[in-house]
């Protein structure tokens, strides 16, 4: 719900649901009951939604960062591993196709 409006009988819509809908009818879609056509906005409805929404996109923010300084972390290592094999370790485990398997995964 992006603009949250509030009918003369008390329900909250969506402006442009509830508009749409008193273009043919006089009535509340939910109660059924004859209903003036005025809406005034619902601030704190529109406030919780947009508040709601910052912390979503926060969140998922802070889930790509975690997620980015995960990987680079894991390569970190991995890079540190392979540079800590001693040369005459390497050298074997190249003559017996290790090294090659070993930077596929």
């Amino acid at each position: 719900m992006k603009d949250p409006v509030i009918t003369m009988n008390g329900h909250t819509y969506e402006r442009a649901a509830i508009e749409k809908w008193f273009e043919d009818h006089t009535t509340d879609p939910k109660t059924g009951e004859r209903v003036d056509k005025k809406v005034i906005p619902n601030w704190a409805l529109k406030g919780a939604i947009d508040e709601f929404n910052s912390l979503q996109q926060q969140r998922q923010e802070m889930e790509y960062s975690i997620s980015d300084e995960i990987n680079e972390c894991l390569l970190e290592s991995e890079c540190y591993i392979l540079k800590s094999i001693p040369d005459h370790v390497a050298v074997a485990m190249d003559l017996m196709g290790i090294q090659d398997e070993a930077s596929l995964t």
